[in-house]
C-alpha cells in the first residue's frame, strides 16, 4: 500500500509541476503544489521529497524556484521526526540550484538551506556539515554561485545553535590553515 501511496503522491507532484511549465496555470501549480506539501501525511514525505527535488536545470525558472520554496515550507509544515530523515536529501537538492543562473532561485536556496537547518536543530540533527557550503565557497570559481553559498552558510549558522561547539569547530576547520 506504501508504494501505491507514493506513487499517486508523486505522480501528483509531476502533474502539478508540469501545470508550472505553462504561465497560465503556473500560479494555480504553485498553490495546488503549496497545499498539497501542507497536507502530507508523514508517509508520503519521502515520495513528494523525492519528486519536488528532481527538477532539472533546463526547468522554467519559476518551476526550480517553487521547488526549493515548496522544499522549505515542509520543515515548518510537519512534525520534527517526520523531516529529519530527509533533511539530507532536501539540502542536496538545494546545494544544486547554487549555480542556478537565475538569482531568484538562487535566494530560495538560501531559504530552503536555512529551513532545512532550522529543522536539524529542532529534530536535535545536523543535515550535514557546513563543509559542502564551505566548499563551495571556497572553491567555486563562478562569483554568483560563491555568493549564494555564502548566503546560505550565514542563513545554516544564523538557523543554527549558538552554543553548538561542533559547528564552532567545523568551521574552523574548514577556514585556511594557520
Amino acid at each position: 500500500m506504501g508504494t501505491s501511496k507514493g506513487e499517486g503522491t508523486k505522480q501528483r507532484v509531476n502533474r502539478c509541476l508540469s501545470k508550472m511549465s505553462d504561465r497560465d496555470t503556473e500560479a494555480m501549480a504553485a498553490s495546488e503544489l503549496e497545499s498539497m506539501a501542507r497536507a502530507l501525511a508523514p508517509d508520503a514525505l519521502p515520495a513528494f521529497v523525492a519528486a519536488v527535488s528532481d527538477a532539472r536545470p533546463t526547468d522554467r525558472a519559476p518551476l526550480r524556484r517553487h521547488s526549493l520554496r515548496v522544499l522549505a515550507l515542509l520543515p515548518a509544515s510537519h512534525p520534527a521526526e517526520a523531516v529529519a530523515p530527509l533533511l539530507p536529501r532536501m539540502l542536496s537538492a538545494a546545494l544544486r540550484r547554487l549555480r542556478d543562473p537565475d538569482s531568484s532561485v538562487r535566494a530560495a536556496c538560501v531559504d530552503a538551506v536555512r529551513s532545512v537547518a532550522v529543522a536539524a536543530a529542532a529534530a536535535g540533527r545536523r543535515p550535514g556539515r557546513p563543509p559542502p557550503l564551505t566548499d563551495a565557497l571556497l572553491h567555486e570559481q563562478d562569483q554568483c554561485a560563491q555568493l549564494a553559498a555564502a548566503l546560505c552558510l550565514a542563513a545554516a549558522v544564523d538557523a543554527s545553535d549558538p552554543g553548538d561547539p561542533d559547528l564552532a569547530r567545523h568551521l574552523r576547520g574548514s577556514s585556511p590553515a594557520s
